[in-house]
C-alpha cells in the first residue's frame, strides 16, 4: 500500500537526518571536551577558570537557543509549504532578534564581567586570572550568533548533511589547526581557536544558505 511506503520514507528520512545530527552533535562535544582537556594540562587555575568562562557561553547559547528553535519551527513550515519567501523571511526575522540579543550579551559581559565572575568564584586569583580572557566573552556572542541561528534553520530545512559536514570541517580544519598554530598564546590561544571554530561555522553554513536559498530547487533537498 502507498500508506506503507509513504510510512517507511518517513521513517528512513528520519534516521538519515537524526544519524547526520549524532555526527554534528558528537563533533561539537569533542570541542568542548577538548577546552576541557587542554585547561585540565594547564593547571587547575586555568580549568577552573574555563569552567567559569564555558559558563558565559552558555548563559548566552541557552537564549540564542530560542531564536534558533523559532528558526526551526518557522523554517520547517515554509519548507512543508513550498515557500521560498517565507523560508527567507522567517530567516530574516530570527536573525535580527538573535543579533540584537547577541548585541545586549556581549554589553553586559563588557560591562558586567567582572562582577559575574566574583559570583561564581570568591577567590581574588581565580576571579583575577578569568577577568584576563573576558575579552573572548565579549566576542563570542557576536561570533557564535550566526551559527546558532543557522542550527535552527538548518535542522528546520532538514539539511542534516551540510550541518555535519560543516561542523566536521570546521572541527578538523579550522578549531585543532588554529590551537596547534597558537599553542605559544597559551590559554589564550584555546580561546582563539573556539572562538575562530564558532566564527568558520557561521561562515560555511551562511555560505551554503545563501545558495540555497536562492535557488527554490536547492532550498528544499534534504540534504
Amino acid at each position: 500500500p502507498w500508506a506503507e511506503v509513504l510510512d517507511r520514507r518517513r521513517l528512513k528520512a528520519l534516521v538519515h537526518v537524526n544519524a547526520n545530527l549524532l555526527v554534528r552533535t558528537l563533533s561539537l562535544m569533542f570541542v568542548f571536551g577538548f577546552i576541557t582537556a587542554q585547561g585540565a594540562r594547564a593547571g587547575t587555575a586555568i580549568l577552573a577558570a574555563n569552567a567559569i568562562l564555558l559558563n558565559f557561553q552558555y548563559f548566552m547559547a541557552y537564549a540564542l537557543d530560542g531564536f534558533a528553535h523559532a528558526a526551526e519551527a518557522l523554517a520547517g513550515r515554509a519548507v512543508g509549504e513550498r515557500n521560498p519567501e517565507g523560508f527567507r523571511r522567517a530567516v530574516r526575522l530570527c536573525l535580527a532578534w538573535s543579533l540584537g540579543v547577541a548585541a545586549v550579551f556581549a554589553g553586559a559581559y563588557l560591562l558586567l564581567g567582572g562582577p559575574i565572575v566574583a559570583l561564581m568564584t570568591s577567590l581574588p586569583d581565580l576571579q583575577a586570572l578569568t577577568a584576563s580572557y573576558l575579552p573572548w566573552m565579549v566576542l563570542l556572542p557576536l561570533v557564535s550568533v550566526w551559527s546558532f541561528l543557522f542550527d535552527g534553520v538548518f535542522v528546520g530545512a532538514t539539511w542534516a548533511v551540510a550541518m555535519r559536514n560543516s561542523m566536521m570541517l570546521c572541527t578538523g580544519a579550522v578549531f585543532l589547526p588554529v590551537f596547534y598554530l597558537s599553542q605559544d598564546l597559551g590559554n589564550h590561544g584555546l580561546w582563539l581557536s573556539f572562538t575562530a571554530f564558532m566564527a568558520a561555522r557561521g561562515l560555511t553554513m551562511g555560505w551554503i544558505y545563501r545558495r540555497r536559498a536562492q535557488n527554490p530547487g536547492l532550498a528544499f533537498e534534504s540534504a
